[in-house]
């Protein structure tokens, strides 16, 4: 035997296992997030927005709710033997708070963000109860309101008396009932009833293209829980916008903030909510009662005729951000439905959001009433024009993803088909009449052996879609150019004249030849009429005549400008410098 507490020695001539182990691991490089991802997920945002709200917890003694005062009834009945409870009111919040969320159909695509934006003040614990409506903002009339399961609500119901209610108004702006008498109604009628905001969902660069387009100022608080008409308002310190001055206070105007959906905006608003009299912060405003002076949001009037979509689609280009450029065009392939469109967006552009998609609502694009069916959709050109930006090996690729989409479901993989074999899948339901367009744009636009398929999907090109547009310029989408893989494994290659499928070597033998895809281009320039002429031997000779008067001639493209001008917006006016 052996001694106790001895470590065995192995055998002669043995080995003792490695500590470590016989196998050895390769650790690879680390596994990094996207950098073109957003630094923090939805939910970070939403505890960052109920801090910023949780700044307007205050306790106050409750006006219906009472509670045993534990120690004044044993002092009493100590000092008396009548052991009788003493009540005494219940500490509870200060505030209740009703959201307003606009119901525009601009709106859906902030679905999400409103939802997020009541859950952040649900969970702040500043408030004894979270409300959250639904108004609607006509052009003429008064401002419907709608509770959250569809039903009509009263506005005099939401206006609390004793000053416990706050107020935020979620918009983005664009109804142009927000340049009307039933804007300038309710933000009055909310701001005299309590602390009322407006957050205004579009960042600060987007807001002069709104019908609410606030001005900078001063404000200084009226006192804890103060209504609005308590809030002074002045120019900020570096004096007023020349070109917009804010306007004198008095005529009835009240003072309503301007908020985003940045933390740092809402601890200001609620300084001067919760502050002492006196107490000033900077923030934008809009004046109620003033709100019928300002212009209607433009960029919702989409194109009257269809020879102005190419020039609708140069004025979005020249507006937008590269990114919303790029997602429009993306946007062009499938039917304008929100569902549809939110998850393309998350898709292909993940890096994108709500603001890249208004602007694309805000462009001039977009027809609100397609068909008299109700329901927006590009207008006619337009998704055309927007196609002709992209290139073909992006297009392919933004198809071949619509069929893995659940919205778009047997209609996505259709098309997703017909991409494939354009000549043996089934055409499309002629009832679907926003899957039909699409495709039928989509077909034109890949041009070669997909252009059978679209004389098959609509033998009358002039029922439903004008000429092809004249083509944009790619590189003012901010679509990549050069090599693309098709995704089915060709190559488009994309150059001056066109876009053809790329080789870099000969074909071997007994392999299929592929079918070049080459892109037409549909030019429809306006028919003038042409002057007849003679001509002699011997050209005539002309003596004391006058020089060219150009007010007269050789103004065509200017005068083409001009009619597209006409049949793209409402108004027009002629200045004296052309008469």
């Amino acid at each position: 035997g052996r001694a106790a507490g001895t470590v065995p020695l192995p055998a002669e001539g043995g080995l003792l296992p490695h500590p470590e182990g016989t196998t050895t691991l390769h650790v690879g490089a680390p596994l990094l997030p996207d950098a073109n991802l957003p630094q923090h997920g939805p939910g970070r945002r939403t505890a960052l927005l109920a801090r910023a709200l949780h700044q307007l917890a205050r306790h106050v003694p409750s006006r219906d709710t009472h509670e045993l005062d534990e120690e004044t009834t044993a002092e009493q009945g100590l000092a008396d033997g009548m052991w009788l409870p003493f009540l005494r009111p219940a500490r509870t919040a200060a505030f209740d708070l009703v959201l307003l969320a606009d119901d525009a159909p601009t709106m859906r695509i902030w679905e999400e963000t409103v939802t997020r934006l009541a859950r952040a003040a649900e969970h702040s614990g500043a408030f004894r109860n979270v409300r959250t409506l639904r108004v609607a903002l006509p052009r003429t009339g008064t401002a419907v309101l709608r509770g959250t399961g569809g039903g009509p609500a009263d506005p005099a119901e939401l206006l609390d008396g004793r000053g416990g209610r706050v107020f935020l108004v979620v918009t983005d702006g664009l109804a142009h009932g927000w340049a009307a008498t039933a804007a300038d109604s309710l933000l009055g009628r909310l701001g005299r009833s309590g602390p009322t905001a407006l957050v205004h969902l579009l960042p600060p660069h987007l807001r002069h293209r709104t019908s609410l387009y606030p001005h900078p100022a001063v404000l200084e608080a009226g006192g804890f829980g103060a209504s609005n008409d308590a809030l002074g308002h002045w120019a900020p310190p570096g004096g007023p916008d020349p070109m917009r001055p804010l306007p004198e206070a008095g005529d009835d105007s009240l003072p309503v903030p301007v908020l985003s959906l940045k933390p740092g905006s809402v601890a200001t608003w609620a300084d001067l909510v919760t502050g002492e009299r006196g107490v000033r912060r900077s923030l934008p405003v809009v004046l109620a009662g003033t709100l019928t002076k300002g212009a209607p949001a433009p960029g919702l009037r989409a194109p009257r005729f269809p020879r102005a979509a190419a020039a609708a689609v140069r004025r979005f280009f020249t507006l937008a951000t590269p990114a919303a450029r790029r997602l429009a065009t993306q946007l062009a392939a499938i039917p304008f439905e929100f569902d549809l469109v939110e998850q393309l967006r998350r898709r292909v552009m993940p890096e994108t959001g709500p603001d890249h998609l208004a602007e694309i609502l805000m462009g001039g694009l977009i027809d609100w009433d397609s068909g008299g069916e109700g329901r927006p959709e590009f207008a006619d050109g337009v998704r055309e024009a927007l196609l002709a930006a992209t290139t073909r090996s992006q297009l392919a690729r933004t198809v071949a993803l619509v069929g893995d989409l659940p919205a778009a479901g047997a209609r996505g993989v259709a098309l997703r088909a017909a991409l494939r074999d354009p000549a043996g899948t089934v055409l499309p339901d002629p009832a679907e009449r926003g899957w039909m367009r699409s495709e039928l744009a989509v077909m034109r636009a890949l041009s070669g052996p997909y252009s059978e398929r679209a004389r098959r999907i609509e033998p009358d090109p002039s029922r439903l879609l004008p000429d092809a547009p004249e083509r944009v310029d790619p590189g003012v989408s901010g679509a990549p150019p050069g090599e693309v893989d098709h995704p089915d494994g060709g190559v488009f290659r994309d150059d001056q004249d066109g876009m053809t499928p790329a080789s870099d070597r000969p074909d071997r033998p007994g392999e299929p030849v592929p079918s070049p895809v080459t892109e037409t281009q549909h030019e429809a320039p306006e028919a003038e009429p042409l002057m007849q002429s003679t001509t002699t031997a011997t050209p005539a000779l002309m003596v004391n005549v006058p020089l060219r008067n150009t007010s007269f001639v050789g103004r065509q493209a200017l005068l083409r400008a001009v009619e597209d001008q006409l049949g793209a917006q409402d108004t027009a006016a002629v200045l004296p410098h052309a008469l």
